[in-house]
């Protein structure tokens, strides 16, 4: 709380993730508390919201790990990850997966140590995006055929039309 009190100067938004809500319901529960709490913080109800909407007004997105977080490095916005001390024991963590095996490159870290710098790192990201090169290498990486596979299957469509 002492937290959001020290980034009032921002529209927080947050969307949990769409299996939130029925694992960890207390979480979606303390989201909405906030955003009552609070005019600069708002709470997205339907968790199965597209978040691309969000990522197009984002000026920055932090998360734990996901493939929203890659979407935004995809729409060149900053990111800040958390590295969440539960996640080994998550069925979901995979090390291998590019949202953890390259966040390093395209996000800012942050842990439990380090979450009382949350305000003065999205103030230094926002002046300089000093990882941009290297989210967009990671970018790049990750996504640069996809064009050219929409392409192919459009012309394989044709070809059977």
């Amino acid at each position: 709380i002492k937290l959001l009190k020290s980034l009032e100067e921002y529209d927080i938004l947050f969307k949990v993730h769409p299996v939130l809500p029925k694992k960890y319901p207390l979480q979606m529960e303390f989201c909405r508390e906030l955003s009552s709490k609070y005019d600069h913080v708002m709470c997205v109800e339907d968790t199965h919201d597209d978040i691309s909407t969000s990522i197009l007004w984002a000026d920055i997105m932090i998360g734990d790990s996901s493939g929203a977080l890659l979407l935004g490095a995809a729409g060149d916005i900053p990111i800040i990850a958390y590295d969440n001390f539960n996640r080994i024991r998550s069925e979901y963590y995979d090390p291998t997966g590019p949202e953890w095996a390259f966040r390093d490159k395209f996000a800012s870290i942050i842990n439990d140590e380090t979450i009382h710098d949350l305000p003065g790192l999205i103030k230094y990201l926002l002046e300089d995006d000093f990882q941009k090169e290297s989210r967009q290498e990671v970018v790049n990486f990750l996504f640069e055929h996809q064009a050219d596979a929409g392409f192919q299957i459009a012309k394989h469509i044709q070809s059977l039309l």
